[in-house]
């Protein structure tokens, strides 16, 4: 019952929890994943998300712009 712009999701999936949360207009915060015994469709994910993140990892999202740090 709150306004989303007051609320977070904290998730170990970036094409799940990070991008539904940010879809949903909730702050983002993504975490390593606590257990790395994952379903099949979920290793397939995982590879994607490194990609992804090794690409992003000197970058940063402010106010809906990509910094680099």
């Amino acid at each position: 019952g709150v306004d989303p712009s007051q609320a977070a999701i904290v998730g170990d999936q970036v094409f799940t929890d990070i991008l539904g949360g940010n879809l949903a207009g909730l702050s983002t915060i993504l975490v390593p994943p606590l257990s790395y015994a994952d379903l099949p469709h979920t290793k397939v994910l995982r590879v994607a998300e490194k990609f992804l993140l090794r690409h992003l990892s000197s970058r940063v999202l402010i106010n809906g712009k990509w910094r680099q740090v």
